[in-house]
């Protein structure tokens, strides 16, 4: 008799609404959080915070991300591994948090989110930018890895923390450091300094330093461009003006663009650790694609 009424009492309490939405939403456990940071000359930083959920959590999987003051949330979804092109954005809420906002979605066919935000735009000082993130630790995490990420035109790099070990370099010069790992506990606060320089010989593309290069450049183009004109004309004066096809393009004004950004996006999207190297001149004086 007495397992008999055990059993109708747990009957009746998974039977109630409150008491089963209570039983599914048990406090699941808290996701590995990675921040890294990639400071810029022109805008504010990109900030990209990436939560796993722990193996063997069930999907769907809410996860809660920090968001440090002043942030704008500009991406949140899943991560699937398969290239920035095959995320699946999902919508956020922001929350309060302790200390700070919180970022919300939901995890429904991948253990990997991540929302991107920009920050405000750098200090500039005597040639060197300066970018700042000051992160709060408003939710709670297993652990947390902090990076930052540097353009290949960027000198003179300095960190606080200062990185331990050398960074890591893709093909196209840009420079990831990893920062000491924090064990934060929630609400504990964790500041994070970066500043760099213009490196030598980096043009801006709108004058100034590196100027004189990029008019050599140009003027180098133009002599080809008349070259290959003349050189067309007298080709097809000499056919009589027969019809020639073009010469074959190969696909090559398709390939795939390289590094994190995502046009399909447009929200500063970029998740591609190698971007592709650009396309090697041709020996064709005539290919002028």
């Amino acid at each position: 008799m007495t397992r008999l009424l055990w059993a109708f009492a747990l009957a009746a309490a998974l039977a109630t609404p409150g008491l089963a939405m209570a039983a599914s939403t048990v406090a699941a456990p808290p996701p590995a959080v990675e921040v890294q940071m990639w400071p810029s000359e022109a805008e504010g930083a990109l900030l990209l915070v990436t939560g796993t959920a722990p193996t063997g959590t069930p999907l769907p999987y809410e996860l809660r991300l920090p968001l440090p003051a002043g942030a704008e949330v500009v991406w949140s979804g899943e991560v699937t591994g398969g290239g920035a092109a095959t995320d699946i954005q999902r919508p956020h809420t922001v929350v309060d948090g302790t200390g700070a906002k919180v970022v919300v979605f939901t995890l429904s066919r991948a253990r990997i989110g991540q929302y991107e935000a920009l920050l405000a735009s750098p200090t500039v000082e005597a040639g060197r930018y300066t970018s700042v993130l000051d992160w709060v630790q408003s939710t709670t995490a297993s652990t947390v890895d902090f990076s930052v990420k540097f353009a290949t035109t960027a000198g003179g790099i300095l960190t606080d923390p200062a990185a331990p070990g050398e960074p890591v370099v893709n093909a196209a010069g840009e420079r990831l450091y990893a920062l000491p790992s924090k064990e934060l506990a929630r609400g504990a606060a964790f500041k994070v300094t970066t500043s760099f320089t213009r490196a030598a010989g980096a043009g801006t593309g709108v004058g100034g330093g590196g100027g004189g290069s990029a008019t050599t450049i140009l003027i180098v183009l133009g002599a080809m461009l008349v070259v290959a004109a003349g050189a067309l004309v007298y080709q097809l004066g000499r056919r009589g003006g027969s019809a020639g096809g073009p010469p074959e393009q190969g696909g090559r004004g398709s390939a795939e663009q390289g590094g994190r950004r995502s046009a399909e996006q447009g929200a500063g999207r970029q998740r591609a650790p190698e971007p592709t190297p650009p396309r090697p001149l041709s020996d064709d004086p005539f290919d002028l694609d």
